[in-house]
């Protein structure tokens, strides 16, 4: 994108915020008109910002990578006021912002895409209404979990699983190898 691309896009952004301040202004005044007893000022075309669009240009993700072109997707949407999208949502808003990298129909693409979103754990993050947002915007990212078995290294250099498989080493008490098999049962509860 051009400096001036990129400058034009930046006012455009500050436009939509104007209107939508404007909007809460026309809003406010209907609510006093609504104490007031009086028949509100604005109607309901006036009470919408023009600026709501999501995507300003029709070749906005052509020829773009799919991860930053969902990124910044979502973060016009946040921007708008739009709340977060779910997997139709955003294929929707790539295709109109002439994204084309997509397979020939939609059940497909969006199944694509939900992959994609799912794999891209440290960039995306699927919330419980069904919708995703950026994990920037919700703090630290989510701990991975590990599918192996917890294992907790002994004062010998064994594991408190490889223990139970051996003899006891020297020193060792068959009291202090039973501490070590509660230990790993306390910390796998």
């Amino acid at each position: 994108m051009s400096h001036f691309e990129q400058t034009i896009q930046a006012v455009r952004e500050d436009i939509n915020k104007l209107e939508q301040q404007l909007v809460e202004k026309k809003k406010l005044v209907n609510m006093l008109c609504a104490q007031a007893d009086i028949p509100p000022v604005y109607g309901d075309a006036d009470l919408q910002a023009d600026g709501e669009s999501v995507v300003f240009q029709g070749d906005e993700y052509f020829k773009k990578a799919l991860n930053s072109s969902i990124k910044d997707y979502m973060e016009r949407r946040r921007k708008a006021g739009m709340g977060n999208p779910e997997a139709e949502d955003i294929y929707d808003g790539l295709i109109e912002g002439g994204y084309n990298e997509f397979p020939g129909d939609k059940e497909s693409a969006v199944t694509g895409l939900k992959i994609t979103l799912g794999k891209s754990s440290h960039t995306f993050v699927k919330l419980p209404n069904g919708g995703y947002g950026l994990v920037e915007w919700y703090g630290d990212k989510p701990a991975k979990t590990s599918r192996r078995r917890l294992s907790v290294k002994n004062s010998d250099g064994t594991t408190a699983a490889n223990k139970r498989n051996t003899e006891p080493a020297s020193g060792d008490s068959a009291e202090n190898e039973s501490g070590d098999d509660d230990l790993l049962e306390n910390l796998m509860d």
